[in-house]
């Protein structure tokens, strides 16, 4: 794990940029630019992932464990937050066109990808193992058990409904409003229901993005004026991260630190680039990365790949799942951008 976490370290050097002027960078929310953070985050959960199916000896690989275990959850917060953002940019710029586009280009499109990769999943969960439970296809399928899956699919729903409602008061605060009181709900739901934290602990930062997006100029305009707000809001995020050691029970204390992380990550790629043609080619890839990691992870280990080196093991799983998202863009993904092109009719 240590030599990984040090080569992806690097990596982020690569090229990496500062601006510590009050504006900070300008085009920090640019498509090119949320690509690399997403591509840092995405290969995150990949690290995060593999410590599940391995154990350290060596004393380097303990301690990037420990970092790697630090970051928890909030690993997926750029994804949700710049998710929400991009979603927003587009009804700006596009209005009722993209919203009525909403449901095939945004959620049949996850939807198909998802199940795809799902049925590959199963029949490899049968070749592994000689069977699969029912309960398990089926789970699967409605992507309850993917819970990031069923929640961006859930947040995608709650801004199409919302937009429905509200897209003759020209007013997007009104969106914004039905989307937070739906996410709530959704939260409240899952909570009460005894759903695991993770379900949801990190879902309302897809109303950052939507925020963001409705407000950037006059964000940007009061961080500029306000720099005083950059140590605050770092300190505030270090009291919330630190407090999670004696209120971690406490769901709600868990979910305002993630508020405050994904505010305090917009803060810093304001002042801080990484754009590199390495987390970017990831970050483009994030979903597939995502949805097709663990399947050469499972397939090692019952092969005992483990046992042998987790460096061999790390090194084949990385590779694999490289080749499996290239196998992705060459079928299903190709297949899905020719689905959402407009037909021309011939005259």
């Amino acid at each position: 794990m240590f030599a990984p976490l040090l080569i992806l370290m690097l990596v982020c050097l690569w090229k990496i940029k500062f601006n510590f002027s009050k504006t900070g960078f300008g085009d920090y929310l640019q498509k090119d630019k949320t690509e690399s953070v997403k591509g840092l985050f995405i290969l995150i959960v990949f690290l995060s992932h593999f410590n599940k199916y391995v154990s350290y000896s060596w004393t380097p690989d303990v301690y990037a464990f420990k970092i790697i275990g630090v970051i928890g959850q909030a690993m997926v917060i750029p994804f949700l937050v710049y998710s929400g953002f991009g979603v927003m940019e587009s009804i700006k710029r596009k209005g009722i066109s993209y919203v009525k586009g909403f449901p095939k280009n945004r959620i049949l499109k996850v939807l198909l990808i998802f199940e795809f990769v799902n049925v590959f999943k199963i029949l490899v969960k049968f070749i592994l193992n000689g069977f699969v439970e029912l309960e398990f296809i089926i789970l699967s399928t409605i992507t309850w058990l993917d819970w990031y899956v069923f929640a961006i699919l859930l947040l995608y729903f709650f801004t199409y409904f919302a937009y429905l409602i509200f897209k003759d008061k020209k007013n997007y605060a009104l969106l914004l409003i039905s989307v937070i009181v739906l996410t709530v709900l959704y939260v409240t739901t899952l909570y009460l229901a005894g759903t695991p934290r993770f379900y949801y602990d990190t879902v309302l930062c897809y109303v950052i993005g939507l925020i963001w997006s409705i407000y950037k100029d006059k964000l940007d305009n009061f961080f500029a004026k306000n720099y005083v707000f950059y140590p605050v809001v770092i300190v505030l995020a270090a009291i919330c991260a630190v407090s999670q050691i004696f209120l971690k029970e406490y769901k709600i204390a868990v979910i305002i630190t993630y508020l405050v992380v994904a505010v305090l990550l917009l803060l810093i790629t304001k002042k801080v680039q990484i754009n590199n043609g390495v987390l970017s080619w990831c970050g483009r890839h994030l979903f597939d990365i995502y949805l097709v990691h663990r399947i050469p992870m499972d397939i090692f280990f019952a092969l005992g790949i483990n046992e042998i080196s987790n460096y061999l093991y790390f090194g084949l799983s990385a590779v694999a799942t490289f080749v499996l998202v290239l196998v992705l863009d060459l079928t299903i993904n190709r297949w899905i951008k020719r689905l959402s092109k407009p037909k021309t009719i011939k005259e």
